[in-house]
């Protein structure tokens, strides 16, 4: 669906619209260019809405320093909001977090318990780890 049908979507707060302006300014994708600004405000707006995939897109930023400065501590919170939404891509990234101290206190149990979880819903990077 082109972003000129899910812009009005968006604006009269469909949470998955607000997402996948979210998704397609982040990356560019589906006749959106790539803007961080615009990406930053549909995040922002669909992870108000508890939407987990956007949850996980926000903490994204705040982790790479894409549009906003890097903050590993607000990326830790999106993560763990998404993650107890069940999200594997959140759950994976608070196992690497826990894993090597990243913004948090390292906490190898609590690493491997979020590679867990992640791999049991799916992720693929999980389940690699886990399998070597």
């Amino acid at each position: 669906m082109p972003v000129s049908d899910v812009l009005p979507l968006a604006e009269e707060g469909d949470s998955n619209a607000m997402h996948a302006l979210c998704y397609r300014y982040l990356y560019g994708e589906d006749g959106a260019q790539k803007n961080y600004e615009t990406a930053f405000k549909w995040c922002e707006k669909s992870a108000l809405t508890g939407q987990s995939s956007s949850l996980t897109l926000l903490a994204e930023m705040y982790y790479l320093g894409q549009y906003v400065k890097r903050d590993y501590d607000k990326a830790f919170t999106y993560y763990k909001k998404a993650a107890g939404k069940d999200h594997n891509h959140a759950q994976f990234m608070l196992f690497v977090m826990y894993n090597s101290g990243q913004s948090v206190e390292k906490d190898i149990k609590k690493a491997e318990y979020w590679i867990k979880r992640a791999a049991r819903n799916g992720n693929p990077q999980a389940q690699k780890i886990l399998r070597n």
